[in-house]
């Protein structure tokens, strides 16, 4: 970073470096899309009879492999009813070659010009090759008349069979304009490489040139050349997100929510501008190779933590029984990967590794040869044996590496690191206890092996003081990865899912996730405070700490903020030094930077979580989620569906204050929202139209637009294709009529439609919400149900004859899965823990980073566990307390260790 250079040469590396990211872009990441269009002649022949309760069913063959939009030529359009809102839509649902709906969603015609093209946003995956249908249909009285063309005319192959009800229009189809968006083709990444190329080259020379001709090439040093690019790139992100948020307002149309996104921007910038140019201290520096050579295999467990973590969000994640046996086999695979960074390389690279590594090699040769390869497997089945084999071959050789460091050790006479025996009595009772009443689960005797390979490594290791570090490094790692992926793909929404379940599917997990990656970025924080009390040394402890605090908020979750608030009392109050009043003072001091530190960033994730997955346009859903057709076809970045700032302050204060949402119970139907959505932009983003929805349709009715049928005969009409008769044409109309003079009466008899709309808009959430307020029954059939035994099966009756299959409470579901007796010895583990880890950071908090973290994580999973299901092999809860046993266990000793001090 800080070689010297001359300046020429840092520029022209610059532009090098830059020129290889873009082409990296295109090739082979491949990021940037084409749009390939098929459109017929459009050679109109006549327009379908109306569309209203019957239906067209339009076939086409997939030519590529995502399908964009389609462009569908509406001849004439009469809106309907649903009590006194009017409707100015149709229904557009998409199906494959089996006649399965893939999707659906109404088309708003309100905006297009009529006659004219309706673009419909499909954003759905294809297999080129296959059949795929269009069933259009009307909503709620409403009628349109599609335009038709002969098919022989049409000039495309793909677009065939037009069903109007049960009868096929032969020789006809819709007039439409398909739209796919793929890669680019290999023709269009060889051009745009080499005008890059040829860029890249004339500015290499004009920078050249420049230089000496003007005889002024000065030396810098790499980081300030680097400092300079990453300026130029910093300042243009910002200018283009003040323009799209503040100047065209692409995002909403509410005065609040603009100034907030503008203000998120602005502080998102501060913070970007500062980590570039804030000044390093030169002093300590120290090489990447060095750093590596020493550090590095502090690196690669914290990655494998994370790669711990992950598993234990796919367990968490996982619907089905395929998905629960491989995220267990990923949790064992990085599990042992972990306990291998704790060996010394001579360890792993001996004779007998080298000689197990060869047994295991041709093993699995065999095993792949003789079994997977003659089974027809889906790709689910072959990804648990392949997660299965590696488990085994690296759990193989944790137990390899162990055993030969034990014989080492019985030959040399060397001693293992002390142990707590009172301590490690319980937690071995304990852990006989679960696998002597597993009652069927396999999974704890999983837990015991797991870990007492884990403990007896970490016995062995020269570098115990290092273990709490890296665990809050794994977590944190795990958690930049996750807020990479939600902005990316997790859209934030405002009535289906308002509060943010970030990377699950329950918001309940993660908020408990979440506070432990709150009781990691406190840890860090609490090591920096004991060297400085300066904002400009911890400001990425606090950003970390920030944005952890501000999805917590986003999750409006009791359970989250009591166990945060639980931990942060325990942990700010341990780790705060001085005495007396002093002592008083620094606690205050960490809970205002804390606090200061969630302000800042609540505006700038707030923002990017609003706005980024909107841009992506690329939305990762569980399959118990439903997303509003909206976001996931990503044709709206305005959409009603997206957060706003008074939906949020609505949503968290219901749920944590328990004041009511005064909200209507559809956003759609709001003044502001409506009349955003009737603006209408000319070709040069001017804005042409600032009236109403009502202001709009007054001005429709007075000049005739849109509201002339096509049956009437004021009005050229198109030739009707189809197969409806003059009475069903009258019965269309008369029901027309109907719908109108009760919407104008305030008359309404029949609405199922508001129903299914109403049901539609509950999310996954909002229904199992409605179930969780019964935890007090559940409590007390738990309860009622205990033995000392345990039982086979998870889950207790309640009196309505239903299975609750969790008891929201982790003492209480020890206790019946396991027996009382291991309820009992669960919960004195616990108070241990709590104990030793207090001893523990009480004689290590001078030598040991995160010495806190035992006594702090022990609290958040205890209180969290009141009212959730904590402790498992695959929870994050579970796993990172597991882990936090280990220097309780073997670095408790007064004296200090001098091999444990090296760090």
């Amino acid at each position: 970073m800080y070689k010297i250079v001359k300046k020429s040469r840092a520029i022209q590396s610059v532009i090098i470096l830059l020129t290889l990211i873009a082409m990296m872009t295109i090739y082979p990441i491949r990021m940037w899309d084409e749009t390939i269009p098929s459109v017929s002649n459009q050679m109109l022949a006549g327009s379908s009879d109306s569309i209203g309760e019957d239906y067209l069913l339009q076939r086409f063959i997939a030519q590529y492999d995502h399908l964009g939009t389609v462009n569908l030529y509406i001849a004439d359009f009469e809106n309907g009813w649903n009590k006194d809102q009017r409707v100015d839509s149709f229904i557009f649902r998409m199906l494959d070659s089996n006649m399965q709906v893939l999707f659906e969603q109404k088309v708003d015609v309100r905006f297009i010009d009529i006659p004219g093209f309706c673009p419909v946003y499909i954003n759905e995956d294809m297999n080129v090759g296959s059949d795929y249908y269009f069933f259009l249909q009307g909503q709620n009285g409403s009628r349109v008349w599609f335009g038709l063309e002969e098919t022989a005319s049409a000039g495309t192959q793909y677009v065939s069979r037009l069903v109007y009800n049960y009868d096929e229009l032969q020789g006809y189809n819709i007039v439409g304009e398909y739209y796919y968006m793929v890669p680019l083709r290999k023709d269009k990444i060889f051009v745009y490489d080499a005008i890059l190329l040829i860029l890249a080259a004339l500015l290499v020379g004009a920078v050249e040139a420049y230089f000496r001709l003007t005889k002024k090439d000065k030396l810098i040093t790499v980081e300030k050349a680097l400092r300079y690019t990453a300026n130029i790139v910093a300042a243009a992100i910002t200018g283009g997100a003040l323009y799209i948020i503040s100047v065209r307002r692409f995002f909403s149309g509410q005065f609040t929510d603009n100034i907030f996104y503008t203000i998120g921007a602005l502080l998102g910038s501060a913070t970007l501008f500062y980590a570039i140019n804030r000044k390093r201290d030169r002093s300590g520096y120290i090489p990447l190779r060095e750093k590596i050579k020493v550090h590095g295999a502090d690196y690669l467990q914290s990655a494998f933590i994370a790669g711990i973590v992950w598993a234990c969000c796919n367990y968490m994640n996982g619907l089905y029984d395929i998905h629960h046996r491989i995220a267990e086999r990923q949790f064992i695979v990085f599990f042992a990967l972990t306990i291998l960074t704790m060996c010394k390389k001579k360890e792993i690279f001996s004779k007998i590794t080298l000689v197990y590594a060869a047994v295991a090699a041709a093993t699995v040769y065999r095993y792949y040869s003789f079994y997977v390869d003659y089974l027809a497997m889906n790709e689910m089945d072959l990804k648990a044996i392949r997660y299965g084999v590696l488990a085994l071959v690296l759990s193989g050789l944790v137990i390899v590496t162990i055993a030969a460091r034990l014989i080492s050790m019985l030959f040399k006479k060397e001693r293992m690191g002390r142990i707590s025996l009172w301590y490690a009595g319980i937690l071995g009772l304990f852990f006989i206890l679960i696998i002597v009443f597993r009652n069927t689960r396999w999974w704890t005797v999983a837990l015991v092996i797991s870990f007492t390979l884990f403990y007896l490594r970490y016995a062995l290791w020269d570098k115990k003081a290092h273990l709490l570090q890296n665990m809050s490094n794994g977590l944190l790692l795990h958690f930049v990865c996750c807020i990479i992926f939600s902005m990316l793909h997790r859209p934030f929404l405002s009535w289906v899912y308002p509060r943010f379940p970030f990377i699950f599917h329950t918001v309940t997990v993660t908020a408990v996730y979440l506070t432990l990656i709150i009781c990691a970025a406190l840890m860090k924080l609490m090591d920096k405070c004991k060297g400085t009390h300066k904002l400009k040394d911890m400001w990425a402890e606090l950003l970390v700490l920030g944005a952890s605090g501000t999805y917590m908020l986003f999750t409006a979750s009791r359970t989250g903020f009591m166990s945060v608030a639980a931990m942060l009392m325990v942990g700010v109050i341990m780790a705060a030094g001085g005495v007396g009043k002093g002592r008083l003072i620094n606690i205050l001091r960490l809970f205002a930077m804390m606090g200061a530190a969630v302000i800042w960033c609540f505006p700038i994730i707030f923002t990017g979580q609003r706005i980024i997955p909107a841009l992506s346009n690329d939305v990762y859903k569980y399959e118990v989620e439903v997303f509003p057709d909206a976001i996931e076809r990503g044709n709206e970045w305005d959409s009603m569906y997206y957060i706003t700032v008074e939906r949020f302050a609505e949503v968290f204060n219901n749920k944590i204050f328990g004041i009511p949402e005064k909200g209507t119970s559809s956003y759609e139907r709001s003044e502001e929202y409506q009349k955003y959505r009737a603006k209408r932009f000319n070709s040069n983003g001017e804005v042409v139209w600032e009236g109403g929805i009502s202001d709009l349709y007054q001005s429709q009715e007075s000049t005739g637009t849109g509201e002339t049928p096509a049956g009437n005969d004021s009005e050229p009409q198109l030739n009707i294709i189809g197969t409806k008769t003059e009475e069903e044409r009258a019965a269309d109309d008369a029901r027309a009529a109907e719908l109108a003079k009760d919407a104008q009466e305030g008359d309404f008899t029949e609405t199922p439609e508001v129903q299914e709309e109403v049901t539609e808009d509950i999310s996954v959430y909002e229904k199992t919400e409605e179930y969780a307020n019964g935890r007090m029954d559940i409590f007390r059939a738990y309860l009622d149900q205990l033995n000392l035994t345990g039982h086979d099966e998870m889950g207790a009756l309640l009196p309505d004859g239903t299975l609750a299959v969790h008891a929201h409470n982790i003492y209480l579901q020890v206790a019946y899965d396991h027996g009382i007796l291991v309820g009992v010895v669960f919960i004195l583990l616990g108070a241990a823990t709590f104990v030793q880890g207090c001893i523990f950071f009480g004689r290590r908090k001078d030598s040991v980073p995160c010495a806190a973290m035992p006594a702090a994580i022990v609290v958040a999973f205890a209180t969290a566990g009141l009212v959730e299901w904590t402790f498992h092999l695959c929870h994050p809860a579970g796993f990172t307390l597991l882990v936090v046993l280990a220097p309780l266990l073997f670095d408790m000793g007064k004296k200090k260790d001098e091999t444990n001090e090296e760090r």
